[in-house]
């Protein structure tokens, strides 16, 4: 064989391999999903949320790593949840509807891939950094204001 054939029989290869390699890791991603559920009444930025913590005798004795952490994702979106606040970056926010309702709480299923869950401290809430958002559905509860 001469190396002109070689060469291109070498580089096809490699192409074969690369690319396996890449659709075994979007396989593997699709693995780590996970299925969270969020308040839908409020999203806000991120530097709305470091600036709460920092403030309010609430979170007294809260993470400074875990809130100099949090500074990194300054132009993120934040919402809440039963006890985590959730990060995700504007694209994916917009995936999730979000409105103001008298007496119902709405919340937004979906699912996600956790990036990364960091603790406020003993007693606060977990912070998750998500992404590759997709919105499963919206859910009311009436509210018993009686």
């Amino acid at each position: 064989m001469s190396k002109k054939y070689l060469l291109i029989i070498g580089l096809l290869f490699l192409f074969l391999c690369v690319n396996h390699s890449f659709a075994a890791d979007d396989i593997l991603d699709e693995g780590n999903k996970t299925n969270l559920t969020v308040y839908a009444f409020h999203s806000y930025p991120v530097e709305s949320l470091v600036s709460e913590i920092m403030s309010l005798e609430y979170y007294k004795g809260y993470d400074n790593d875990t809130v100099a952490w949090m500074t990194q994702h300054y132009g993120d979106i934040a919402f809440s949840s039963k006890g985590n606040f959730v990060i995700m970056d504007k694209r994916d926010a917009l995936k999730l509807p979000t409105m103001d309702a008298t007496d119902v709480e709405i919340t937004d299923d979906f699912s996600c891939k956790i990036v990364e869950n960091r603790s406020l401290g003993k007693g606060l809430n977990n912070v998750l950094y998500v992404r590759d958002v997709e919105f499963i559905k919206q859910n009311e509860h009436s509210l018993d204001l009686a």
